[in-house]
């Protein structure tokens, strides 16, 4: 499996490979893409350098169920989704924004699927498409939702979601009130997810939270 991450703080990404194990897959660390808009350059990155299925996780993700990851891929592979992740709004108070744009901190793509159409498109075109017209899945509170698309990657989602097919992933709040919990598609929990990496080893509360968020996901604790 290629592991794909936007890497912008070494002891960070060298957690988030000791979730995993190394023998089973291919580590991609993108390092060029730590400006404040450098998640869009970097998912065009993954788009236009990768092949086949890969998995983009953040380097303050920490995969707690190796086999749930498996299984969601599998999953995708049979029943022939393009995409999946957690909606960036609907799902936990954290996040109110809009849930038709996936938050990047977890993706797994089909680039087989994904690139011929990419290709019939300018970046232009695909940063600036707008939200299609429709009804949110069941898993989506409207309460924590809203029709903000200032992340720089909501046109990239939007446009995702006008061609290809989503595979919407729930999550839960964690205990510490900040991090996240995703759930693969049998609502099993599989990764923890910290939120506000750039401040790690910058903020003693926020870098205390992510430790011990780590590990509690190797077990540790």
């Amino acid at each position: 499996m290629i592991i794909v991450t936007r890497q912008r703080n070494a002891t960070l990404y060298q957690m988030m490979q000791n979730c995993l194990e190394p023998a089973r897959h291919t580590f991609v660390p993108y390092t060029r893409y730590g400006k404040s808009k450098g998640a869009i350059d970097y998912l065009h990155a993954i788009v236009t350098q990768q092949s086949g299925w890969v998995v983009n996780i953040d380097e303050d993700c920490f995969i707690t169920d190796q086999g749930a990851l498996e299984s969601l891929v599998e999953f995708m592979q049979r029943h022939k989704y393009d995409y999946c992740g957690m909606p960036d709004g609907g799902i936990t108070p954290h996040r109110t924004r809009n849930w038709q744009c996936m938050n990047p901190f977890f993706n797994v793509f089909n680039l087989d699927a994904i690139q011929p159409l990419y290709m019939e498109y300018t970046r232009k075109q695909i940063d600036t498409c707008v939200e299609p017209y429709m009804l949110p899945p069941d898993i989506v509170n409207p309460a924590y939702v809203s029709q903000d698309r200032t992340e720089p990657f909501c046109g990239f989602f939007y446009w995702l979601l006008t061609h290809t097919r989503p595979l919407f992933l729930n999550a839960q709040m964690h205990g510490d009130g900040t991090s996240t919990i995703l759930l693969n598609h049998e609502y099993r929990p599989f990764a923890y997810h910290a939120w506000y990496s750039r401040l790690f080893d910058h903020d003693q509360d926020h870098t205390q939270r992510t430790m011990l968020l780590y590990r509690q996901a190797r077990g540790l604790l």
